[in-house]
């Protein structure tokens, strides 16, 4: 058999015993059992073993709520809270019938109560019942001097967890639940309640938690209760309690003469005769026996403070205290108020901080607080009726043609007058709310100017001496930055001198001439000399950079590079380019014409000075000479007697 044969037959023996053992393979693959939690959890396993344990996690069934992970590790729920829960627990589910629902049940936030894996509490509970009821029940209110039996074997007793089909959560109707301990018909009980046979209406008089009042009886009493004259109200005879014929509305009348004759016409209630609109009957936890706290009583009616637009709220009306200022049945004068409303303002806000002080604003001194604050709530800060410049306007009309103007300072452009006028009083000039003649008030607001550095810490003097309204205006102006006059116009005031100065020369500086002083001063001040925008040359080089172009590869002229203002007039001069003096004379002032080394240099010559700039650059040049970089040949090579027949080279 040939050799290639051979190799071939017995690959394919090969081949053939890997292909029949495959079974076998997947086989032991499929037996191998895909891990489970425990498995890698084992000791966190043991743990949530403990207390009151999930049945998941005692039936060690991980995967009912969390999906298994990989190699990366993590806590992946199957679903959120409350989908997961609900899954085993529908029945706790939110019903439409429902009475009421626990805050929590309603927002689906299980875990607010409960561990999700094990708690050495009954039902699975973060903390023993009343502990966690105490974490949004305030406490105090069930631990006074009376505590109801009931509510020291737990919350439950009464109370369902999650839903119910009565009010409050109650696990039956108040009354039945209240009979089941207390019944009516026995003789403690006919005797506590002054011989009348109870049936039910427990809570119109008792708090079925605690209370500081013998036989757990609310706060306030009505007072033919409490001198047990029930009687004065209902009718019937023996032990019966008898619905009065009348309506409980028209009973209090028959006591509450006198207030109804005096306050009938104001509180909306009163005039119609609709006491228990707002009062309870019998007794209540809450003062003047209100059926609910004032602050979320008198809301049920008056939507104040409730505005979601509203940018600020009375401090009384965010609070729901509405009886700080209104009386709660009305008054014969004052719209319902409890005194004038200048008095009433006046309790919070002293009169001596608010217009009553040395010199007080019109309206604030005359306790006038309405002609600008509304008493509820606004769409404006502070409770103003409009934003303050339009409020402002109103009185101070000329104010309004200012803001046509073409500079507008900021806070009069936004109408926020009362960032720099008190709106109420002020020591100062125009009610500032600061001194203006001293700076302060504007460098409340532009503080980094007065950071600024300045030679010998010392600014322009206007800026240093805080004059500030000498050059600008406080509202507005038809100039740059509020300006009273064109810039250059406005230094010229004060510096009179140098135009006058610079006017008879021939030559003026554009920027002066233009009356752009800014251009090279800054006018509050710098770290420069003369208030200067940048050190020397720098400020020059601004507009000339061109003098500077060899400055960097080449050799710059010592008194270019340090100071213009050794040979350049600032403002102005007679002579051209604002040199100081004729260029023949300025360059000699350092160049002595008369000495060897000028020969030596010149190739012998003594050039007249008047002929320094045909052949240097004043400024700078790509080589130590300062000669020009474009030289005629013959110059270039010394040789002056191709053009200068007299010269001997």
């Amino acid at each position: 058999m040939p050799m290639s044969l051979l190799k071939t037959s017995r690959l394919l023996g090969v081949v053939a015993g890997v292909l029949l053992l495959l079974p076998c393979v997947r086989e032991a693959a499929a037996q191998q059992a895909r891990k489970t939690c425990v498995d890698c959890h084992a000791e966190m396993v043991a743990k949530l073993q403990q207390g009151v344990v999930h049945a998941p996690v005692r039936e060690k069934n991980c995967d009912a709520c969390h999906l298994p992970h990989g190699i990366i590790g993590g806590t992946f729920l199957r679903q959120e809270q409350p989908e997961l829960c609900l899954r085993c627990h529908q029945n706790l589910a939110p019903e439409a019938g429902a009475v009421s629902s626990h805050e929590p049940v309603k927002k689906g936030n299980c875990s607010a109560c409960h561990a999700s894996h094990n708690s050495p509490n009954a039902r699975l509970l973060l903390k023993d019942q009343k502990e966690l009821c105490y974490g949004c029940h305030e406490r105090s209110h069930f631990e006074k001097k009376n505590i109801h039996a009931p509510l020291s074997q737990g919350c439950g007793t009464c109370h369902t967890p999650h839903k119910s089909k009565q009010p409050h959560l109650l696990v039956q109707e108040a009354d039945s639940l209240c009979l089941k301990c207390h019944e009516g018909g026995k003789e403690t009980m006919r005797k506590a309640h002054q011989g009348y046979v109870l049936k039910g209406k427990c809570l119109n008089c008792h708090n079925p938690h605690a209370s500081d009042a013998k036989g757990l009886l609310k706060a306030v009493v009505h007072q033919p209760i409490v001198a047990g004259q029930c009687r004065r109200c209902h009718d019937g005879t023996g032990t019966d309690f008898v619905k009065p014929a009348q309506q409980a509305d028209l009973l209090c009348v028959q006591c509450h003469k006198k207030d109804q004759a005096t306050l009938a016409g104001q509180h909306q209630p009163v005039k119609e005769g609709k006491c228990t609109q707002c009062h309870s009957i019998h007794a209540s936890e809450e003062s003047a026996m209100l059926v609910m706290p004032a602050t979320v009583l008198c809301l049920k009616c008056h939507t104040q403070g409730k505005g979601k637009e509203a940018q600020s709220v009375h401090a009384p009306v965010k609070k729901g205290d509405c009886l700080a200022c209104h009386a709660g049945h009305g008054t014969s004068k004052n719209a319902g108020l409890k005194a004038k409303p200048a008095d009433l303002c006046a309790k919070c806000h002293s009169r001596q901080q608010y217009g009553g002080g040395q010199r007080g604003h019109s309206p604030a001194a005359k306790n006038e607080c309405a002609t600008c604050h509304t008493p509820h709530e606004s769409k404006e800060k502070r409770l103003l009726i409009k934003r303050d410049g339009e409020i402002c306007v109103g009185c101070h009309p000329q104010v309004d043609d200012q803001l046509a103007r073409f500079s507008l300072h900021r806070p009069f452009a936004a109408g926020e007058c009362s960032r720099c006028h008190n709106p109420h009083q002020s020591s100062e000039k125009a009610f500032l709310v600061k001194p203006a003649n001293r700076g302060e008030l504007c460098l409340s607001c532009h503080v980094n100017l007065h950071k600024k550095p300045a030679v010998g810490g010392k600014g322009h003097p206007p800026f240093e001496e805080g004059a500030c309204l000498g050059c600008h205006a406080a509202h507005s102006a038809e100039h740059a930055f509020v300006q009273h006059k064109q810039p250059g116009e406005l230094c010229l005031q004060c510096h009179a001198k140098v135009r006058k100065e610079t006017l008879e020369k021939k030559n003026v500086h554009e920027p002066f001439k233009s009356l752009q002083c800014g251009g090279c001063h800054l006018a509050h001040g710098s770290g420069q000399e003369k208030h200067l925008a940048k050190k020397k040359p720098d400020v020059c080089l601004t507009c000339h950079p061109e003098i500077a172009i060899h400055w960097q590869t080449g050799v710059v002229h010592a008194p270019a590079g340090k100071d213009c203002g050794i040979c350049h007039e600032a403002h102005g001069g007679n002579q051209t380019a604002l040199l100081k003096t004729a260029p023949d004379k300025l360059c000699a002032t350092c160049h002595k014409g008369d000495g060897p080394r000028f020969s030596k240099v010149h190739s012998g010559m003594n050039p007249s000075g008047k002929s320094c700039l045909s052949c240097h650059d004043p400024h700078g040049a790509p080589a130590k000479g300062l000669l020009y970089p474009v030289q005629h040949a013959p110059f270039k090579q010394g040789s002056c007697k191709a053009c200068h027949p007299g010269r001997n080279n």
